[in-house]
């Protein structure tokens, strides 16, 4: 009995120690797009992107069609986009500097 239980507890302490916590890669970008979810208006704060750093922001939709784009945030832009029209779901930010492309989720939520 105490065997089995020694087994059991080893099982449980073997299954526990390979859990590690999946890597989360560092964001390429320092922009910020908040709130997440949204209703009507995402914000965009690019305060953070590097004094040299100029990237454009594209709004894509989830059948992969882009709607908004926006060319030339610099360091120090922050602005509002009004998504009002748009319908409720998840939306993608395809943050682009020229060389590296990060991509940026943002659900929409939908207004009781």
């Amino acid at each position: 009995m105490h065997r089995l239980i020694g087994l059991v507890v080893m099982a449980i302490g073997l299954s526990l120690g390979s859990c590690e916590p999946p890597e989360i890669e560092p964001r390429k970008f320092s922009v910020d797009v908040f709130p997440n979810p949204f209703f009507d208006l995402v914000q965009i704060n690019a305060f953070s992107l590097p004094p040299d750093e100029i990237v454009s922001i594209r709004f894509v939709n989830e059948e992969d069609e882009p709607f908004i784009e926006i060319d030339e945030v610099r360091s120090g832009d922050f602005f509002s986009v009004n998504l009002s029209e748009e319908p409720s779901g998840l939306y993608f930010l395809e943050i682009d500097n020229g060389s590296e492309t990060e991509v940026v989720q943002v659900i929409k939520g939908e207004r009781e």
